[in-house]
């Protein structure tokens, strides 16, 4: 008997974490293919969930998450100057990711249609899918920096598209999009009838004072957009499981309804750590600080490398490097850096078919192993045959 269905079988593990595994057999390695922050919870975080435990906050909430926890969000920099209900308008989740599947599956009926940008982080993907959706990627190239642009989203519309997936910051570009580029897509979204689910948990890692918006301010958006966030790589959290989503009350109550069935709630002295720390946006800024630092260490260092350019990331903590020029896929490049470099990092193949030709290089790790990792990559990349610019 075959006990597992259809759905999952069809499930891939992520490349990601294949080449996590194969590094983690081996020594003097250096990870800059995770997207998790090295730096530590903020103490006020930490001794927020210890005092909710010690005080006996250790049982079952509500199923959307604890109140204060809720109008906290409501009230922050997460709702991006709109007024949210925190009773009606507000779910706190088992981080983001769980926010993104109790959308897709409050409201995707099998072969409805899903856009997705492309790059993008690999899970839209895979749980699209799961939930029966028709994916279709909305196709980016290097020559427009990788930007979603309002006619690429009409160009990958069908007639039974019901959502549209963004994500800005982008992972793995690192492309901020604007806000006059975000009210062209909401004209789409509106003129076909489309939810967006919009992915902002890089927005607080936001550079060189570059303008940002979120597509639930344009007009006629807040009443079909989902916003997902979390307290994750904001204030290195990602261990708490801590997300959130903000939008129309009838579909937080749908996905308060599921979650109810599946995680009944997020663990209770998680969710007072969580609201300490979007009450104290000042540790998320200090973070930000840090990033920057690295991001130009890094950026720097790979543009030095011959074979190999890099534009400067507008947001998020990753760079994303054309790579094209040594003429290999990306797949084996990544595969023979670890091999012969001891540097682990991702193939922009993991994020779409548009990502080819291109690694991801993480810059949320130490400025010491980020100047490490260039030396080795340096020394690998003279070794072989690359096409000039």
């Amino acid at each position: 008997m075959e006990w597992i269905n259809t759905r999952a079988g069809q499930m891939q593990k992520s490349p990601i974490r294949k080449l996590f595994d194969r590094a983690s057999g081996m020594r003097d390695v250096i990870h800059l293919e995770m997207g998790e922050p090295d730096l530590p919870t903020p103490a006020g975080a930490v001794e927020a969930a210890d005092r909710a435990a010690r005080d006996g906050k250790t049982h079952y909430t509500a199923n959307n998450g604890i109140p204060s926890l809720r109008r906290a969000i409501a009230a922050s920099p997460f709702a991006n100057g709109l007024s949210y209900d925190p009773e009606t308008e507000v779910i706190v989740t088992v981080g983001a990711i769980n926010a993104l599947a109790l959308a897709l599956m409050c409201i995707i009926e099998p072969g409805e249609g899903i856009l997705v940008q492309d790059p993008v982080w690999l899970d839209y993907f895979e749980l699209a899918k799961f939930v029966g959706g028709e994916v279709r990627h909305i196709r980016t190239v290097p020559e427009e920096g990788f930007r979603v642009s309002a006619e690429r989203v009409r160009q990958a519309l069908t007639p039974n598209s019901r959502v549209l997936m963004l994500n800005t910051p982008g992972n793995p570009t690192g492309v901020v999009l604007s806000r006059p580029e975000l009210e062209e897509i909401a004209r789409v979204a509106v003129e076909h009838d489309l939810l967006v689910v919009c992915d902002e948990v890089y927005r607080t890692l936001i550079y060189d004072g570059v303008p940002s918006a979120s597509i639930a301010e344009c007009p006629g958006m807040k009443e079909r957009t989902l916003v997902v966030n979390s307290v994750s790589k904001a204030f290195a959290m990602t261990g708490w499981r801590v997300g959130f989503a903000l939008g129309p009350a009838k579909l937080i109550a749908k996905m308060t309804q599921l979650q109810e069935y599946l995680n009944a709630c997020v663990a209770t002295p998680c969710q007072y750590a969580a609201q300490w720390a979007v009450e104290h946006f000042e540790a998320a800024d200090a973070m930000r600080e840090i990033y920057d630092a690295r991001r130009k260490v890094m950026v720097a260092g790979l543009n030095s490398i011959p074979g190999i350019r890099c534009a400067m990331p507008a947001g998020a903590f990753y760079a994303f490097a054309d790579v094209r020029a040594f003429g290999m896929e990306t797949q084996i490049l990544c595969e023979r850096i670890l091999e012969e470099a001891r540097v682990v990092c991702t193939p922009g193949s993991c994020f779409g078919s548009c990502g080819e030709g291109f690694i991801r290089f993480s810059y949320a790790n130490s400025i010491e192993n980020i100047e490490e990792a260039i030396r080795r990559l340096r020394t690998f990349a003279a070794r072989l045959p690359h096409a000039e610019f």
